[in-house]
């Protein structure tokens, strides 16, 4: 996000940290809270958390949390 000019607009998702990959080791997850921090000097134009469960075709319940992020560098 350093290389992000002034007035410019990112947008991304992050892993949460309630999803089913959440313990990979070679992987980051996030909370709100670690979320805030990252993103304190940017405006943020939306910051959508998402859960969700669901069946795969074999039955099993995989569970998705990402937050989807637009920001904006001022």
């Amino acid at each position: 996000l350093a290389l992000l000019q002034t007035g410019g607009i990112f947008a991304f998702h992050l892993f949460g940290h309630k999803g089913q990959w959440a313990d990979k080791q070679k992987m980051t997850f996030h909370d709100k809270k670690s979320i805030n921090e990252l993103l304190k000097n940017l405006e943020v134009i939306t910051l959508k958390e998402i859960e969700n469960k669901q069946k795969t075709d074999e039955g099993h319940v995989t569970t998705d949390h990402i937050f989807q992020v637009v920001v904006r560098k001022s």
